[in-house]
């Protein structure tokens, strides 16, 4: 098992509380806000999307000293989807792009994900 030292333990003890800090405006209902097609509910997204990529940001600062495990395979896949998404010529392919990758990696994780929420529902240790 490798060697974790103090700092990456508390790297990881903040990841469990930095995803879901409250929400764009907390716990008030959202859909009910907008009118769905309209400009507001297109910023209504468009806000989520960017405060989701906040968060992700705020993850990554925290997890910097865990960044020297980094598998170097793991590396490659990640440059290599950001090639494909940014290689797009429009938003729309590039979205499609980033659909795939997503289908992609939760068809590769899903099945570990299910297993480990399972385990840990029941209590299970490994």
């Amino acid at each position: 098992m490798p060697h974790h030292d103090t700092t990456d333990i508390t790297a990881l003890k903040a990841l469990a509380v930095l995803p879901g800090n409250g929400g764009t405006k907390g716990r008030t209902p959202k859909l009910a806000s907008v009118k769905v097609g309209s400009a507001d509910s297109v910023y209504m997204l468009a806000t989520f999307c960017f405060d989701l990529y906040r968060r992700l940001q705020y993850v990554a600062k925290v997890a910097r000293p865990l960044a020297e495990h980094l598998p170097p395979e793991i590396a490659r896949e990640m440059l290599a989807d950001n090639e494909v998404i940014d290689g797009g010529p429009g938003w729309r392919e590039r979205a499609e792009a980033a659909e795939a990758i997503m289908l992609r990696l939760h068809e590769e994780l899903s099945d570990d994900w299910e297993r480990e929420l399972e385990r840990a529902a029941k209590g299970s240790a490994h």
